[in-house]
């Protein structure tokens, strides 16, 4: 009797089909705010992300506008070069014909042509250091093989204008860098991000609570299951680590000092970006001074090598002073197109150091 009870064919005789269900669902309570800080932490990180790629667009944007400038200095020194080559060929012109006549030295001749053989050498140079310049601009830009292309020109040097000669107010300037300006918002973000992860990690510290929920069924012999044959439970439950060696103390240690660490790193940060403002701005002042003083002077030498040359012509003046005045007319050109490009230089050094530069390519509003 014993062996039929427990016998694989008297148990297969008459089988019988189960059918089950069952759901259930769990509710996270409280968890000592840790999901919330979290998600803010992944949130700062995201954003400090976005801001690193706008402080690399600042820098990229200020490298490509000094480049351009290189590159119209160098073209204005293409056309300083130009003119005084035909300056002295001209000179050399009348020399020869004055020789041929009879009333002019040899002398003459051969001293206008060796500064227009001079100026031939510094127009070689200028458009040397001016393809360097485009060449230089094209990489930046990412034009492929950083070749500018051949029908395109830069524009000439054009006279300052009232904005360009006005003055910054430093005290404005360094609040809209402190406020704006990519990197520091960069390690504002950063901060953020790793105080909510103090405060995520200080979390762990807290029970963990949560509320479970389930509903089973269980009907013999058909699926058609009715509400007779389910069954709800409701439980709580809670968990508390009492000890884990000290590892959650330790977590909670490292991320404070990330916390403080990045506090420290926007303070030296924003001290930098203000000296960096400031800085720029007493450039733009005396960008402002040496252009104005180079402009004055620049008509008076050109005036003054218009006098000489004319004395020269009429037979009163000499030869070494007409050559002086030349040289003083050429340098002083230089100097002032040099002068302009370091005061447009200066202000675009200063968007880049308040941040503003990135308006040229998209307004803040649409950035955010």
């Amino acid at each position: 009797i014993a062996e039929s009870i427990v016998s694989p064919a008297a148990a297969l005789a008459d089988p019988a089909d189960v059918y089950s269900a069952g759901l259930q669902a769990q509710w996270l309570v409280f968890d000592g705010f840790a999901r919330r800080f979290n998600a803010m932490a992944a949130r700062y990180a995201y954003r400090g992300s976005q801001e690193a790629m706008q402080d690399t667009r600042r820098q990229l944007l200020g490298a490509v506008a000094n480049a351009y400038y290189a590159a119209q200095l160098a073209r204005e020194n293409i056309a300083i070069a130009q003119a005084d080559e035909n300056f002295n060929q001209r000179q050399l012109e009348d020399a020869r014909a004055r020789h041929d006549a009879g009333t002019g030295s040899l002398s003459d001749a051969l001293n206008f042509e060796v500064r227009t053989n001079a100026a031939k050498s510094s127009l070689i140079r200028s458009r040397r250091r001016h393809k360097i310049a485009l060449a230089g601009l094209a990489a930046l830009l990412g034009v492929p093989r950083s070749e500018f292309p051949s029908g395109l020109e830069l524009a000439m040097l054009e006279t300052e204008d009232e904005e360009e000669m006005a003055s910054p107010d430093a005290d404005s300037l360094v609040s809209h860098a402190l406020a704006n300006r990519a990197d520091v918002q960069a390690l504002v973000n950063e901060q953020e991000r790793a105080t909510a992860q103090s405060k995520a990690t200080r979390g762990e510290v807290f029970p963990v609570v949560s509320v479970a929920g389930s509903v089973d069924g269980e009907r013999e012999g058909d699926p058609d299951f009715s509400g007779d044959d389910f069954g709800t439970s409701v439980g709580g439950l809670l968990t508390y680590t009492f000890s884990d060696g000290g590892a959650r103390r330790g977590r909670l240690q490292q991320a404070k000092a990330e916390a403080l660490e990045a506090e420290s790193n926007v303070r030296s940060l924003s001290i930098d970006v203000a000296a960096e403002v400031r800085e720029t701005v007493y450039d733009v002042f005396a960008s402002q001074a040496e252009l104005k003083l180079q402009r004055e002077n620049s008509d008076m030498v050109k005036r003054n090598r218009d006098l000489v040359e004319k004395e020269y012509s009429a037979g009163q003046g000499s030869l070494v002073r007409l050559n002086e005045a030349q040289r003083d007319l050429v340098e002083a050109k230089s100097q002032l197109a040099l002068a302009l490009v370091v005061l447009r230089t200066a202000h675009v050094n200063l968007r880049v150091a308040t941040g503003e530069i990135l308006d040229m390519i998209a307004p803040s509003e649409e950035r955010e």
